[in-house]
């Protein structure tokens, strides 16, 4: 976005040992030191913890929370390493001890309920690596609903993503989210992610944001960094923000990440703990509608080069309701307007 301010924290999703008295300094952040494996953020002995110790996160996840950070403004994490803002090496994160846990299709009252997504033709979201195209940027917008006639103690997320897999490392989901928690006082919130298959997330910090406030979430190709594929493995660092109401504000999260994109999520709707119909956010009038205005994939020559290409594009329409408990009228329409943008609307 020309002309915009950016309040930017960085994040390299990566694995590291615990920090200790008297730890040894380590060279300053260098992302071509880092190999597949330096992004494995699980021990290699993790187990699985009581399920009442888990925290849901967006993307179908349910991590432990040992093995979720908040990142603070300004500071780096590189290979579970904090770094201050030039790069200087600060301390080690431990790794996590515990495996995450994922609800799978078909979804109980937990997880995924309605989304729009596009991902590499005839190829399962599961099949890893993927396939050529990836992407390397989406952009959404979407309007703050009303809040809901119940708060109850269900846990709500919107969102636009892209999500990926390959190169030897964990898969990454990277996101935008605007999330309703009932705590600490049932509002709306807009947090940027980044979840790992393995078992760890990070975030940005989170920003409250009121109905009808206007949202452009995007995850974005950061084209000060090239992206590494080789013999040090395969990275990229990506640009995950929002900002409001065409304001020139952008709150923004850099991320680290192993994988290449391969599924763009346009929009999605994801809940847990959800009791009764009237726990669901609102819009003023009729659905909650997204609008997918930017999506861009890269070729296997450009990957390398910052060079993309803008085809038109189609979002198809998925909808894990069924069999969900309570039946709230869950559906999902997508209208492609045939050209670089597709329209969303959720209906529950």
């Amino acid at each position: 976005m020309h002309n915009a301010i950016r309040i930017v924290t960085t994040v390299v999703l990566g694995v590291g040992t615990a920090a200790t008295a008297g730890e040894a300094s380590e060279p300053s952040f260098d992302p071509r030191r880092f190999t597949p494996q330096d992004f494995v953020t699980a021990e290699p002995s993790a187990g699985f913890a009581p399920d009442s110790d888990y925290l849901d996160v967006p993307g179908g996840f349910r991590i432990h929370p040992s093995c979720i950070h908040e990142v603070p403004p300004g500071s780096m994490v590189a290979a579970h390493r904090l770094y201050s803002a030039d790069g200087t090496f600060v301390r080690k994160f431990p790794k996590c001890r515990f495996k995450p846990k994922r609800n799978l299709p078909p979804p109980t009252v937990n997880g995924w309920i309605l989304a729009s997504m596009q991902g590499p033709a005839s190829t399962p979201w599961y099949i890893n690596p993927p396939p050529l195209p990836w992407f390397t940027r989406i952009v959404t917008q979407w309007t703050v609903p009303n809040p809901p006639a119940l708060c109850g103690f269900s846990i709500k997320y919107f969102f636009n993503a892209l999500q990926g897999t390959g190169g030897g490392a964990p898969g990454t989901i990277l996101q935008p989210v605007l999330e309703h928690r009932p705590w600490p006082a049932c509002d709306m919130r807009m947090t940027n992610y980044m979840v790992s298959d393995d078992g760890s997330a990070y975030t940005g910090q989170s920003q409250l944001v009121g109905t009808g406030t206007l949202v452009e979430g995007y995850v974005k190709k950061h084209d000060s960094y090239s992206c590494g594929w080789g013999p040090t493995g395969e990275w990229c660092t990506w640009r995950v923000g929002y900002r409001l109401n065409w304001q020139a504000q952008e709150y923004e999260t850099v991320f680290m990440s192993p994988s290449r994109m391969h599924d763009a999520v346009g929009s999605a709707a994801e809940a847990y703990g959800v009791n009764f119909c009237e726990e669901w956010p609102r819009p003023p009038s009729g659905p909650l509608t997204f609008a997918t205005v930017s999506l861009r994939q890269a070729t296997i020559s450009s990957w390398y080069t910052s060079q993309f290409w803008s085809p038109p594009f189609s979002m198809n329409a998925v909808n894990f309701s069924a069999g969900v408990s309570p039946s709230c009228g869950y559906n999902v329409s997508v209208f492609n307007n045939g050209d670089l943008s597709s329209t969303a609307s959720l209906t529950y």
